[in-house]
């Protein structure tokens, strides 16, 4: 699983959030998307918001579809981890 995250522009209404979640939850090989933490008193991290996508997603074509939506701002892709044993 591949996962992204981004922040909303400030001033953009927690509706006009949630309408924009839910387009990229409609997107074929996303699997989910939220706001990181939906009840943050601190203004920035409660526009914070993140995408899980299927491993056979093109994650640079998902982040040129999210930095095209008026309400986003800096889509970053994850650092993939593993667990190494050794």
């Amino acid at each position: 699983m591949k996962s992204l995250s981004f922040s909303f522009r400030p001033g953009v209404p927690t509706e006009a959030r949630e309408r924009t979640l839910e387009q990229v939850r409609s997107w074929e090989g996303v699997t989910a998307a939220g706001p990181l933490k939906r009840d943050s008193r601190d203004p920035d991290i409660a526009r914070m918001a993140y995408a899980r996508m299927d491993d056979d997603v093109d994650v640079r074509a998902m982040l040129d579809r999210l930095a095209a939506l008026i309400e986003v701002e800096r889509p970053d892709v994850h650092a993939e981890r593993r667990l190494v044993i050794g």
